[in-house]
């Protein structure tokens, strides 16, 4: 069991990197263990059912989405930072395109 000053540094150093992140242009910014056998199931299900479409490469990985351990031993925690497609800034999609100057680029790609 970690003490309590490791505890305090452990949260300490997620504040510090979650404002790099945000610095950075990220939205949010998390750190998780690897035991995702809580997810597998639904991730499997979700694959079943063909719901990832067209994006064979989520299936083609096999159990590394779900045991990060595999894809590169030693692997305790996994950090995670999310940046929004659509950031509150962007102009309206249908305005740009319908400026003859302006050009439009997906903003998911």
């Amino acid at each position: 069991m970690a003490d309590s000053n490791t505890v305090q540094l452990s949260r300490t150093l997620l504040k510090d990197m979650q404002i790099w992140a945000r610095s950075l242009g990220f939205q949010q910014l998390g750190v998780s263990d690897i035991d995702l056998s809580a997810a597998e199931d639904q991730l499997q299900q979700w694959l079943a059912r063909g719901f990832h479409g067209e994006m064979e490469f989520m299936q083609r990985h096999g159990s590394l989405r779900t045991h990060p351990e595999e894809l590169m031993p030693g692997t305790i925690r996994v950090i995670t930072a999310r940046m929004d497609y659509w950031p509150e800034t962007a102009s309206d999609a249908w305005q740009v395109m319908g400026e003859s100057e302006l050009g439009f680029i997906s903003r998911y790609a």
